[in-house]
């Protein structure tokens, strides 16, 4: 009976272990803290090797995201032979980011003192991310409706300013000095900055369905064009090619306008060049700029509602353009040297989108 139950009891231990090991990332430390064993889950999402995490510290993988009060709290608790519960983002070797719902717990000696602490570990990360997508995603809409309501209103006393402006113009022609013309100016331009925000947050918070008709992209983007204010020092070079595509031509030069926008407030002078390049089911379209490039730290969020590093900028711009690309079917890319934004679009809307084609 004694034989049988010591077996069945390291049989049930083995198994611990083993489900443990394969399920959880785990590892063990010493008294003070240092590194004595970590699992192949620990090292493949730590990107950290065996050799580099055994005698190290856990600080190796602090991410900066939790103050030290946090710490000192879970040293205060399992340095007190109690067990610590929570949730600890860390950061990879490759500078990558990770959540981690975590168990602690302290191991005694036979003198009853803490030889170790046991770490028990399950990868969160999507979780967290889901939840803060959620979070945002309900922010998005109270600051959507909020925004669209404050840019109806604020259209028309914009309107009325445009239009005393026009006829002080009018009434007052030849007899304004250089100092009044330069003050209308700043008025003009002021005006056109502020309409220009108020339809960037209006495209973002429309959800009109898309109206699909047979378009010609060269025209699309000439229409664009032709209703931005592009400074002398900037030259726009289109590759005049006609290439017709299913699509919505109004909210496709929504999408151009802000992308030339974007390049022109981002050169001084220079240029901005517009490719094309025809597939047989796809179009790829290329806005090309002289511009310094976005830095490497901020590229990968600039289509993110809200982010923006212009005094002037909404951070709107950018992510409507995703949105109406994506509701063709498309995708859009950016990368540096030179700034290059890339827009991939299908020829023909697919058919699971259930868009009704206009003749």
């Amino acid at each position: 009976m004694l034989k049988k139950s010591s077996f069945l009891k390291e049989l049930i231990q083995n198994t611990v272990e083993s489900v443990l090991d394969e399920h959880s990332i785990l590892a063990i430390t010493d008294a003070t803290g240092n590194i004595i064993y970590a699992n192949k889950k620990f090292c493949d999402l730590s990107k950290y090797s065996i050799e580099e995490l055994l005698g190290n510290n856990h600080r190796i993988l602090k991410s900066g995201y939790h103050d030290n009060s946090f710490y000192e709290n879970m040293w205060d608790t399992i340095s007190n032979g109690k067990t610590w519960h929570g949730d600890i983002k860390n950061k990879a070797k490759d500078g990558t980011f990770y959540w981690l719902k975590t168990t602690i717990m302290p191991i005694f000696n036979n003198s009853k003192k803490i030889s170790h602490y046991i770490a028990i570990r399950t990868d969160i990360t999507e979780i967290i991310e889901i939840r803060e997508k959620l979070i945002k995603a309900e922010r998005l809409s109270v600051i959507g409706e909020l925004s669209a309501q404050l840019s109806h209103d604020m259209r028309n006393p914009l309107a009325i300013i445009e239009n005393a402006n026009d006829i002080l113009r009018l009434k007052l022609e030849g007899k304004l000095d250089e100092e009044s013309k330069k003050v209308l100016k700043y008025s003009d331009n002021a005006i056109r900055r502020l309409s220009h925000q108020i339809e960037n947050v209006l495209d973002f918070v429309r959800s009109n369905p898309l109206k699909i008709q047979l378009s010609d992209i060269n025209e699309i983007i000439y229409l664009g064009i032709n209703t931005l204010n592009i400074p002398n020092k900037i030259k726009i070079n289109v590759d005049n090619k006609s290439l017709e595509i299913q699509c919505d031509p109004f909210q496709l030069e929504i999408a151009f306008k802000n992308l030339i926008q974007n390049s022109i407030q981002a050169i001084e002078k220079g240029s901005i060049d517009i490719n094309y390049v025809e597939l047989q089911n796809e179009i790829i379209i290329e806005f090309v700029d002289s511009g310094p490039g976005i830095p490497e730290d901020i590229i990968g969020k600039i289509f993110d509602p809200l982010f923006t590093t212009k005094q002037k900028g909404t951070g709107l711009g950018l992510t409507s353009c995703k949105n109406i690309v994506e509701q063709h079917g498309g995708k859009i890319f950016v990368k540096n040297n030179p700034t290059t934004f890339t827009i991939i679009l299908p020829k023909n809307i697919p058919s699971q989108f259930g868009y009704k084609i206009n003749t």
